[in-house]
């Protein structure tokens, strides 16, 4: 308290003085060094003017009779009142400087991440309320440095391969799936850690999202699904092609399903893939375990495996494989009789041999009935063909 300079008056011949000490014994009361008097803090901001006790409201500086004021004015039921009023701070007054105060804060630590921002950008949007005022909107967008984990973590860079950004899951563009979990696994430690940064920040959906990929069925999902995704991208970019020949497909999908039929054999590579999930697991203290087991499962099979590694070779690398080895099949490959059709184009009927001609009429035997009628039909359009060719030749 001896910050206070207080001054000292002469009242009926004596020196007297306002005493600090009186602060410390009544915390409601509020001194004035230019007016020399005390004040209620309660009762100038929450008192009635029509109140009858109006000491303290107005400023009191008789410090001879001040012992009286201070007692007549605490057992006042107008002080009680405002004190008891004022520690709810529910007068709109308080109320709207709360809103303000907090309006600053979050103003001033928006702006002075927006200082340390790289790169911001602002947007305005206008419309008339009800009362027809115009009300404008203002939208602050920035990269916080802080945030930006991804740029700042030069091994997952490197393993993103000039990557910047996450990808959004396509839902059919398959080689925008296989680059999109490939980005997310080699950003993995960078994607927990913004996701613990927003949880710290009271984001609900950050921890939801985070309860769900540490866990350890989800990161050996996510090997799984990126290795074997990786070796259908070459055959996902032709069939994506504008010049995209079914038969060349149809080759590339042999070549794949060869090469995932040899990795199934290789338990070298089931190997690698589980060892690479632990790994990653434990970096962030996540234990191999299995899913709970129970008597009856409708949503997945019970495998009942003592052994962690063939339980998820078992239960999702084989499953998994074996579900595309089968849609390659039965989308392509079974349908390679019928994509040799295009052999009657005119453009590549000199490809058409005695072979594929079989194959096309087995193809569609429910549709072709008679297979010397058949026969005729391509002879005459070979014959046709090469009549239009040779002209062609003359002509030119």
């Amino acid at each position: 308290m001896s910050f206070y300079s207080v001054l000292h008056r002469i009242i009926y011949n004596r020196e007297r003085k306002f005493n600090v000490n009186w602060l410390k014994n009544h915390s409601w009361m509020r001194y004035s060094v230019s007016k020399d008097a005390v004040y209620c803090v309660h009762c100038v901001l929450f008192g009635s003017a029509e109140s009858k006790e109006k000491s303290f409201i107005a400023p009191i500086s008789d410090w001879v009779n001040f012992s009286t004021y201070v007692k007549r004015h605490e057992l006042s039921s107008s002080h009680n009142h405002n004190k008891t009023f004022s520690e709810r701070y529910t007068s709109p007054d308080i109320q709207n400087e709360i809103l303000q105060i907090c309006a600053s804060q979050v103003t001033n630590s928006i702006l002075g991440k927006v200082k340390q921002a790289q790169f911001f950008a602002i947007l305005a949007d206008e419309c008339t309320d009800k009362f027809t005022k115009e009300q404008l909107s203002i939208c602050l967008r920035y990269l916080c440095k802080e945030r930006d984990k991804l740029n700042s973590n030069e091994f997952a860079k490197g393993e993103m391969d000039k990557r910047t950004k996450l990808r959004t899951l396509c839902e059919t563009r398959w080689s925008s799936r296989a680059d999109a979990l490939h980005t997310f696994k080699s950003s993995f430690s960078v994607v927990v850690s913004s996701l613990e940064a927003l949880q710290a920040d009271g984001d609900e959906k950050a921890s939801a999202r985070l309860g769900a990929i540490l866990r350890f069925e989800f990161i050996i999902a996510l090997i799984i699904t990126d290795h074997i995704l990786s070796g259908t991208v070459a055959l996902s970019y032709h069939l994506q092609s504008v010049k995209c020949d079914l038969l060349e497909a149809v080759k590339e999908s042999k070549t794949v399903i060869q090469m995932f039929m040899n990795e199934r054999a290789d338990d070298n590579v089931w190997g690698t893939l589980y060892n690479t999930a632990v790994e990653m697991a434990a970096e962030f203290d996540i234990e191999p375990v299995v899913p709970r087991q129970v008597r009856r499962q409708q949503n997945r099979a019970n495998y009942q495996m003592v052994d962690l590694k063939q339980y998820w070779k078992v239960s999702l690398y084989l499953v998994f494989l074996d579900h595309l080895i089968g849609e390659l099949q039965s989308r392509l490959i079974d349908s390679e009789g019928r994509f040799l059709g295009e052999l009657l184009l005119p453009s590549r009927l000199q490809d058409l041999s005695d072979l594929t001609t079989t194959a096309i009429y087995d193809a569609f035997s429910a549709d072709l009935t008679d297979r010397q009628a058949y026969d005729q039909e391509i002879k005459r359009w070979r014959a046709s063909n090469n009549k239009i060719h040779g002209m062609i030749i003359i002509m030119w």
